[in-house]
């Protein structure tokens, strides 16, 4: 069953029964409802499993067309659980998600030229998950945050792994899943095998399922931000941190300095005395590792053309640098799928967008975007965080993995609104 709710939780007790009617079916009705209550938990446990399963373990798998897995998983996910269970389209979201979607497809209909049809759908398919919102009980929404840990955590160990065999027997015995997935199935366009430096007899590591370096960086970069937030354990923010550094990228760190600011007010004088030495061994490692002089290298090249940070931080700049001279093109954009394949550019959400739709259309999806992260979310630095990683950090307007992932952290599962000040407290006065 599904319901058009945007506050309402999802199982709703029976109405009492007036004073002396019927006063023993009184705890047989609650027992019920709480019964209904576990089974839509467990059903959102799983769907929280396949989500984290398709994003993080078979983010290499591509369906027929270089579609990744993610998409269809997740659809299906969503369409089975409306028949299990109450699934909510959140009012403000869908009409917010209506809005872009008439920018986009009736910008199309203004063009004198084809566009990608397939690319148009697909858009649209991607950033409608966000309209989606399942009630879960606090300590359902806790478990998947620690489960969504734990993955990072085990990815972290594999990353350890592959720095040790590299060093000891050679980059070689890595797991290869290039050699395992057919071509056919698997999501191209990334750097799998990324060497740490032109000429360099070591590369950086993959986690054996991620689809490059940065993409890894990333998620564990998430993962050291929720473990902040919501369970402060010093064992597990060091594995992630280590980790970090170990993959030899730059991009998490570029998350994580994003989110610094709102981070570093929640931590107590105990923990901020034992933060600053703590910080001083990561750098000693940072420098030791060599991780520091690869970042600060790279950091030093936004001006360069072709190389990394300049196609991921300047070139997506300067199309609205020369918005002036693009002409009727800025309003209705030059058609779904066409925006220049640059090599290794990596086009922006908000630049694709409004090349290919207009900045009319851009600035719908941001509106829509912001108010699903951050109307009724637990963390709203963790719905910052997934907003970087969504728009800076990535070409990944088109890309089902980043909207999958900020949907499954942020967007799609809500604690129900009885538990959720209580949690927010709590939250509030960890550590």
């Amino acid at each position: 069953m599904t319901q058009l709710a945007a506050d309402s939780p999802p199982v709703r007790a029976s109405q009492r029964s007036p004073r002396g009617r019927s006063r023993g079916r009184a705890p047989e009705t609650n027992a019920s409802v709480e019964g209904s209550a576990q089974r839509e938990d467990w059903l959102a446990k799983a769907i929280f499993i396949a989500l984290l399963t398709s994003i993080v373990f078979l983010q290499k798998v591509a369906v027929p067309g270089n579609i990744e897995l993610v998409l269809p998983v997740a659809w299906a996910m969503l369409g089975g659980s409306a028949i299990f269970f109450r699934i909510g389209i959140d009012v403000g979201r869908f009409v917010l998600f209506g809005i872009f979607s008439f920018f986009v497809i009736g910008s199309q209909f203004l063009l004198g030229y084809a566009f990608s049809q397939n690319s148009l759908m697909v858009g649209l398919a991607i950033t409608a998950l966000l309209c989606f919102k399942i009630y879960v009980k606090s300590a359902t929404y806790l478990w998947m945050m620690r489960t969504f840990v734990n993955a990072m955590l085990l990815v972290a160990v594999i990353v350890g792994l592959q720095q040790v065999l590299q060093h000891t027997l050679g980059a070689w015995t890595w797991p290869n899943l290039d050699q395992v997935i057919p071509l056919a199935f698997q999501y191209r366009t990334y750097n799998y095998m990324q060497l740490v430096e032109w000429g360099s007899i070591y590369y950086k590591p993959n986690g054996i399922f991620f689809l490059e370096t940065s993409v890894l960086s990333q998620y564990i970069a998430l993962g050291f931000l929720v473990e902040f937030l919501f369970f402060r354990r010093a064992w597990a923010l060091a594995i992630l941190l280590g980790a970090e550094i170990a993959t030899m990228g730059g991009t998490g760190l570029m998350l994580l300095l994003w989110v610094a600011p709102f981070l570093i007010p929640r931590l107590g004088p105990r923990a901020l005395a034992a933060a600053i030495p703590a910080a001083g061994i990561v750098v000693a490692l940072a420098i030791s590792s060599g991780w520091m002089a690869n970042v600060s290298t790279r950091m030093g090249t936004f001006s360069t053309g072709g190389s990394s940070a300049n196609q991921r931080f300047v070139q997506p700049l300067l199309y609205f640098e020369n918005l002036n001279s693009i002409g009727l093109d800025a309003l209705k954009g030059i058609g779904a799928g066409n925006i220049p394949q640059v090599t290794d550019t990596v086009w922006w959400p908000a630049t694709k967008v409004s090349a290919e739709y207009g900045v009319p259309a851009a600035i719908a999806l941001y509106i829509y975007l912001v108010y699903s992260l951050f109307k009724g979310t637990v963390s709203r630095t963790l719905a910052f965080g997934c907003l970087v990683q969504y728009s800076i950090l990535n070409g990944s307007y088109a890309m089902p993995i980043f909207m999958a992932t900020t949907a499954m952290l942020v967007t799609l599962f809500h604690v129900r609104p009885e538990e959720l000040g209580q949690l927010k407290q709590e939250l509030r006065t960890k550590l």
